[in-house]
């Protein structure tokens, strides 16, 4: 994400920014909410008194009414009232803005809050942005993956006929989604396969900070790539490997020792009020519900104590347990309290 200018005063504050790739719209999804006013270029049908409707660039204001996220496209969508004005156009009338990649987009809210003031902070933390590219083959078939913080995308399937083809195929797909990775994961069901595989992909892993390459069991998925360790280990110090430890841990503790997590706003927030959280995992779709209000807090409570904090997207691969979790769970410092899940 590219900050132009941002003014994050809890009154009338701004920020202007340009998204730069998927991920940066599912933190601009993250940050508009309803009564927002949201600024972009945009085309409108515009129509006149005796001529013929055309399409105007406009750079217009918008009061937000409803935001959709198009990760596979990469656009965020705001649907609200036009705020700004122009010739032929009311005052009020409503509009959508397609925000796309590359397009600069400015947001001013009338109070920012510690949610609102936390996620701007993270988009604009480009130190830990970072996505990992996972490929799943057998003999004659192969499944590229890249993942990042806000999901799970399919760049490729390929099915060929021998060993060679598919090496070739692997590699010019490697090639072309895997040069912006940190991680290259190349899981094969052959371990015979793992020496002249890594060997043909040479060429293009080398490219890379690092790569992985290693036997799978069959029907192996890539959630259960990333929930490895020993992957997440390799690409520590991203935002994406952050969540992957944490979560796993919270995991790990619900089934050896569930009296040290917490669950769901109700036993979180009792554990907030005892001072008793050590890391926390929120749901993005929490703070646009019912419980914003609730989570605003337990958010603060955590900056200011310096506890370690993940909010995870409900397109990635964390989110639908996450979801069945409550949305939100805790790990505590100390036992007792409020119960577990």
């Amino acid at each position: 994400m590219k900050i132009l200018r941002k003014d994050l005063r809890k009154a009338g504050g701004f920020i202007s920014v340009v998204p730069e790739d998927v991920e940066d719209i599912w933190f601009l999804y993250s940050l508009v909410r309803k009564g927002d006013l949201v600024k972009a270029s945009t085309q409108r049908k515009i129509k006149q008194e005796g001529k013929e409707s055309r399409r105007r660039w406009l750079l217009m204001e918008l009061e937000t009414d409803e935001t959709v996220a198009d990760l596979h496209q990469g656009l965020l969508m705001v649907k609200g009232r036009i705020q700004s004005e122009h010739e032929d156009v009311k005052t009020g009338s409503f509009h959508t803005l397609h925000i796309g990649l590359a397009e600069r987009v400015t947001i001013h809210k009338t109070h920012w809050d510690r949610i609102d003031i936390d996620t701007a902070h993270r988009l604009s933390d480009v130190t830990k942005k970072d996505s990992v590219c996972v490929a799943l083959t057998t003999e004659t078939t192969a499944s590229v993956f890249l993942v990042t913080t806000a999901r799970i995308e399919t760049c490729a399937r390929a099915k060929v006929k021998n060993k060679k083809d598919l090496k070739t195929e692997l590699a010019a797909v490697l090639g072309v989604h895997g040069k912006g990775s940190s991680l290259v994961v190349v899981g094969t069901q052959s371990k015979k396969s793992i020496g002249p595989l890594e060997e043909a992909l040479e060429p293009v892993l080398k490219k890379t900070k690092r790569h992985y390459v290693w036997d799978v069991q069959p029907n192996t998925s890539v959630r259960s790539i990333m929930e490895r360790r020993d992957v997440l280990e390799k690409i520590k110090e991203t935002r994406l490997a952050e969540e992957g430890l944490v979560f796993a841990e919270a995991m790990r503790l619900i089934e050896e020792a569930p009296e040290m997590v917490s669950c769901g706003i109700e036993g979180v927030e009792g554990e907030c009020r005892r001072g008793n959280i050590k890391k926390i995992l929120f749901l993005d779709a929490i703070f646009t519900g019912e419980d914003r209000k609730r989570c605003i807090p337990i958010v603060d409570f955590v900056r200011k104590k310096g506890r370690q904090m993940c909010v995870i997207s409900s397109f990635g691969y964390i989110g639908d347990t996450l979801k069945k979790l409550g949305s939100v769970c805790c790990i505590k410092e100390r036992p007792g309290g409020w119960d577990g899940c």
